[in-house]
């Protein structure tokens, strides 16, 4: 991946970009990673989180009892995301919050400089974070990534929001035109987001994940000296906020209307794939993004020849701008989502009614289900853990044969066949219907969930985005002095 400095940009851009008009000498960005000694051996496994989790229940769920975790979870939950603060408010908490950081001293004396401390700090402020804890690497994508002229830059852009160059230039004083070629710049680069409308870029902060992490990941600045840089980024309280943010990072949907109960009108419309390929027109697809977890010791996928993230609409069309996947037609997209569900995937998209990214996932490469897996029933200990599908599983015991095809099938491990040969499952059970797609005699089926038990999805990343954002505020995550 080359320099990302002000060299790279066209000259107007390289004049205003800096606050004073000149590039800073103080920090050689190149000495810095050079010399950061590697402390980790790759980013923190999720699995982890088992051992910073409460102790859940040992005990199986019953197939018949439902799956509803204790009330308090319940109503910890339903009061999860602060619909009540508003956008002013939570952009006020963040630049109190980015305000608030200086430069960072490392150990062996060298100081990273306050523009990527910010940085960070501003990167905290979206979606479920990085965690509050810092160390001697905490800032090193950020400056592997960034020039300190476009830390700057960044920091000057409108919070939480869609804005085009001439927004940007309003807020920060810098030259329209200048704006426009940074900020096209950078989503070229994967490090902000964009969309066009009408011929007019609408630009956003990214997340960390998802977001930045894994447009690089997908081409953007995929090298082994960005992943060194990543390796570091997520500090060890990190996990626990993707846990216990009242909503997951990602949800999962149903395979098929096919696995729903008999009775039920049919699913939710940004539950159901059909509807969301007939709503959309562009799609991509690229590799899945877990792939680089195997600096987390989590296996390569075993089915490498499944393209199975796939991207629709908007979000869609800048995966195919900046490489980070192909163009391919609806019908394609039909054919490869088929294959997932036919190999035994898991069906996650974002927590989003705008699908955006749907990531189609096999256990033992997945981030997310690996957690879940090893959670087990501890899952009911996390927030997040009501909110994981819009759907309950039934179980009839009196049609089932115990044949344990269920048990096999399941992306997650979370049944076992108790004492009578009947399936039990866990908490981690994410509903995909997997189990009801091979059950031989229909015994398994999914249902609506009442929707007072879940929270309301976010319109799109953006938003969820602030909603996690809000939440972490609002529940101290992101402690403002």
């Amino acid at each position: 991946m080359r320099e990302m400095g002000v060299e790279s940009m066209v000259a107007n851009v390289e004049e205003v970009v800096s606050a004073d008009g000149a590039q800073s000498r103080s920090f050689d960005r190149r000495a810095f990673l050079k010399g950061s000694a590697i402390g980790m051996a790759g980013m923190m496994p999720l699995a982890s989180l088992v051992g910073c989790a409460p102790k859940g229940s040992e005990a199986s769920l019953s197939e018949t009892s439902g799956e509803e975790p204790s009330a308090a979870n319940q109503a910890f939950a339903a009061g999860g995301v602060e619909d009540s603060m508003s956008l002013e408010e939570l952009n006020a908490l963040r630049h109190a919050f980015v305000d608030s950081q200086t430069a960072y001293t490392c150990e062996d004396g060298s100081v990273v400089p306050e523009v990527y401390v910010k940085l960070r700090a501003l990167f905290n402020t979206y979606g479920w974070g990085m965690g509050m804890a810092v160390n001697d690497h905490a800032f090193d994508e950020f400056v592997y990534l960034f020039s300190e002229d476009e830390a700057q830059a960044y920091l000057e852009m409108p919070f939480g929001v869609e804005f085009t160059a001439t927004d940007f230039s309003l807020e920060s004083g810098r030259d329209e035109a200048a704006c426009l070629a940074l900020c096209e710049d950078l989503a070229k680069r994967g490090t902000l987001y964009r969309v066009r409308r009408g011929g007019v870029s609408f630009f956003h902060h990214l997340a960390m994940a998802y977001g930045l992490w894994e447009f690089q990941i997908l081409g953007a600045g995929d090298t082994p000296e960005y992943r060194e840089a990543h390796s570091y980024v997520f500090t060890e309280d990190a996990p626990q906020n993707k846990m216990g943010t009242g909503t997951p990072f990602y949800y999962s949907i149903p395979v098929g209307k096919e696995v729903l109960a008999d009775d039920e009108p049919g699913l939710y419309p940004y539950d159901d794939i059909e509807k969301i390929l007939e709503n959309n027109t562009v799609f991509a697809v690229g590799p899945c993004q877990c792939q680089a977890l195997d600096l987390a010791g989590i296996p390569l996928d075993p089915m490498p020849e499944i393209e199975r993230c796939v991207a629709f609409g908007a979000t869609a069309q800048y995966v195919i701008d900046g490489g980070y996947g192909r163009e391919i037609t609806r019908d394609e997209a039909r054919e490869i989502l088929q294959k997932c569900k036919e190999a035994g995937y898991v069906y996650q998209h974002t927590w989003t009614k705008e699908p955006e990214i749907m990531c189609n996932c096999p256990r033992d490469v997945c981030g997310i289900l690996t957690t879940y897996e090893a959670l087990g029933d501890q899952l009911a200990d996390f927030n997040t853990c009501v909110n994981v599908s819009h759907y309950t599983l039934e179980h009839d015991k009196d049609a089932c044969i115990k044949c344990g095809k269920c048990m096999d099938r399941c992306p997650v491990r979370c049944i076992s066949m108790d004492d009578e040969g009947l399936p039990a499952r866990l908490m981690s059970c994410v509903r995909c219907g997997q189990c009801a797609l091979v059950c031989p005699q229909d015994a398994r089926k999914l249902r609506l969930a009442n929707p007072d038990s879940v929270e309301p999805l976010a319109k799109n990343l953006l938003d969820d985005y602030n909603k996690k954002a809000a939440f972490r505020f609002a529940n101290d995550m992101i402690p403002v002095k």
